[in-house]
Parts: structure tokens; sequence; C-alpha cells
């Protein structure tokens, strides 16, 4: 009876029941999406083909009848497209009712146009046949959003923020829900996404992605398993949340030791040791510097070496060693500087800059400031805000005049000053 029990739930199954097979098979396609959706969209997730290979003129009249009973709604964009989406209430029954509708008001244009069943399903009310049938959806909307990749999102070098990559999230993500962890991973990982949206500061998104891929939810190579848990400590750690990142940075140390890992391991040690630094944890912090560079040792990154050595720097200036502090910037600049990598040069830099000014040499650290903030700002860092908004609280400090003359001294003397640095 309509009346008895849930009222709403028993007028959308009433509602539900009446369409004809095409409208629920619609209606399951909206479900998939968690935005709004051209009918393209609807056509490679219903039938997983090229909209040239069906009639579009069936999905479009179907469609306009369910905005017609309000079951999908529409959004009209100002260039004249529509794009569809599933009513909030239908998006539960939906999902529970996933591959049923096949069996009721069979239209045979319709069934033919896509292929759907006339006779009644006996897996539908299966849970693990429907999770199963979901999950190849969610690969048919992959598909769809791998087109949109090729037609809108630019090459990596020209991508300014999320907004540039948002078919290649959503294709992961989908890809995700169809249990094709491992090639979401494999995704993010070619197009360079962990880096870029590190960059652009969208934490929470990867570490939703991220959290999707590993166990328990998904599965991969252990390899990557052990990569994503380390990218889950530092995504946390960035957030504040040390007890959560250091969670993550435990299960990643032991999946790396566990299959001899040991570069993994030395990554995972590095980003672990910044952590626990940031929070004074100096003394373990240490040992985890210490132990990254006797495992990089064997297999060598430059690269590693330099963030290690530089981190090194950090902890032995907080103590205010530094002579010790110095020593380990030197060679974090020197290899830094041979690999090229002008971000890490100008954070180097600036450190180095600190570090006399900590001592008061104002010159020697103002030709080393001012030589970060060129290189800085030069390759758009979007962090040296912090190093601008540092020079003109020292010039609000020492007052215009004598700022200035400090600032000339120093660029006279900065060829000399970097020489000395060994920069």
């Amino acid at each position: 009876m309509v009346w008895n029990g849930d009222v709403t739930l028993n007028l959308v199954a009433t509602v539900y029941n009446f369409l004809n097979p095409i409208q629920r098979t619609i209606l399951r396609s909206l479900y998939l999406f968690s935005e709004p959706v051209p009918v393209e969209g609807v056509i490679i997730a219903t039938t997983g083909e090229d909209t040239n290979a069906v009639d579009i003129a069936v999905f479009e009249r179907e469609l306009h009848v369910l905005t017609g009973f309000s079951l999908a709604q529409h959004y009209a964009y100002g260039n004249g497209s529509t794009s569809y989406f599933l009513h909030p209430l239908l998006r539960h029954y939906v999902k529970e009712h996933y591959l049923e509708g096949a069996d009721r008001h069979t239209s045979s244009e319709l069934t033919i146009a896509l292929g759907v069943a006339t006779e009644p399903n006996p897996l539908a009310g299966n849970p693990e046949a429907r999770e199963v049938a979901l999950a190849a959806g969610h690969i048919r909307v992959a598909v769809y959003y791998s087109r949109l990749v090729q037609q809108y999102c630019p090459p990596s070098q020209n991508r300014q923020g999320p907004q540039d990559v948002g078919p290649l999230l959503a294709m992961a993500h989908h890809l995700c829900l169809g249990w094709h962890w491992q090639q979401a991973y494999d995704l993010l990982s070619y197009e360079g996404l962990n880096e870029s949206m590190m960059h652009w500061g969208a934490w929470n998104t990867l570490i939703q992605l991220y959290t999707a891929m590993a166990p328990p939810q998904g599965f991969m190579t252990r390899n990557d398993e052990g990569q994503i848990f380390s990218h889950l400590g530092l995504l946390y750690g960035r957030l504040g949340d040390y007890q959560q990142s250091n969670f993550y940075y435990e299960r990643a140390l032991a999946t790396q030791r566990e299959i001899a890992d040991l570069h993994g391991e030395a990554v995972t040690l590095t980003n672990q040791g910044e952590a626990m630094r940031n929070v004074g944890q100096t003394q373990q912090a240490r040992a985890n510097f210490e132990q990254a560079l006797v495992l990089n040792s064997q297999v060598y990154d430059a690269h590693l070496e330099s963030v290690v050595l530089h981190n090194l720097g950090l902890l032995y200036q907080n103590e205010r060693n530094y002579q010790q502090a110095l020593q380990y910037y030197r060679q974090s600049l020197k290899l830094a500087q041979s690999l090229q990598e002008r971000a890490n040069v100008g954070m180097i830099l600036t450190n180095m800059g600190m570090l006399l000014f900590e001592q008061d040499r104002l010159q020697e650290s103002l030709a080393l400031f001012f030589s970060a903030l060129q290189l800085r700002q030069s390759i758009q860092d979007r962090t040296v805000g912090t190093l601008v908004l540092f020079l003109m609280t020292l010039e609000q400090k020492m007052g215009p005049e004598a700022f200035a003359r400090l600032r000339q001294e120093a660029l006279v003397s900065q060829k000399e000053v970097m020489a000395w640095m060994g920069a």
C-alpha cells in the first residue's frame, strides 16, 4: 500500500515502476554521475557506445518526458546546451533497485535502440550482482570523461589550477568506483596530478582519491600501495592532522620495508621527519633524516639527497647551530643547482638568508634574500609572498632611507656573497 510505512519511498517506487524500461535505464545512468551531464554523457554511460552509434533522438525524447515529470532535472547553459541530473529523492532508490526495471511496459522501438532485455532480470535482488553492475556502469562513465579529457584538458605544462583537470579527476574517481584502482593511480601518476594538486593546495581532493584507492577500499601493486600511504601521510601533515599523518606514514614504512622498497622508504622517512621537525620532535626528525641518507646512499637520488640535507639545515638552524646548518645548506644548494631545480634553489637561498639574518649579518642576508626573491618571482612561486612581507616589515622597522642604503650595499655585494655561499 502506498500510504503505509515510508510514504515517500512508496510513492517513488510507484512512479519508478510506472516508467518504461528505457526511462528507468536513463535514470540509472544519471545516478552514476555526481554532476549535471549532457545527453552525450547519458548515452555513453548507458550503452558504452559513441553517440554516432545510437539514435540520439530516442534519448532526447525520453529525457524530455523525465524532466516533464521532474524525475530528471535539467540545467540550461547560456550557449544553448543542456545538462541533466537525477532528482535527489530518486538517488537512493535507483541505487538499491539498479538492476530492476526491464520487466514491464516494454516498447519494441526503445528496447531495440538500447538493447534492453524484455524479460525480468533474475539477478535484480542480488546485492553482489548489483555492485558488479554499478562498477561496470562507472567504467562507462570513466570512458565518457576520458573523451572530455581529450577535448578540454590542456597539456600538463599549461595547466593553471584544478579547473584545468576536472575531467581527469572525474575519470580517476569513476575508475575507483569501477574497481579499476590501479588504472586510476597510474592515471594520476602519468598526468603528474599529485605534484600539481599539491602545488595548487587541493589537498582534500587528493586525500579523497587516495583513500578510495588504498586498502581496504582498493587494491593495487604493493609498491604503489606504499606510495599512496606515504602521500596520505604528507597530505594530512599539510592539513595539520599529525596523528592521522603519522598513522599513514607508519603504514607506508611497514609496506615499503616488507617489499624492500629502499627508495620509497627513504622518501617516507624524509617526509615524516619534516612533519616531526615541524612539531618540535627534533631527535626523532634527525634520526629519520640520517636513516634516509643511509638508504639513499644505496639507491642514490640526488633530488632526495638535496631535500634531506636542506631539512637537516633547517633542523640545526632551529637549534642555533649555524655552522652546521650552513654546511648542510651549501651541500643542498649545490645539488639543487646541478639538477636545475629553481624552486628548491629559491627556497634554500631564502633559508640561508634567514640564517645570516639571525646572526645580524644584515647585508649578506639581504643579498641572499634579493637573489631568492628574483628567482622565486620568476617562476611564479605561490609562497613568495611570505618573503615579500618579511622584507616589507624589515623596511618599516628600519625606515625607508636606512633600508634603501642597506639594499644598495647588499646588491653591490650580491655576487661575492653568492659565490661564498657556493651559489
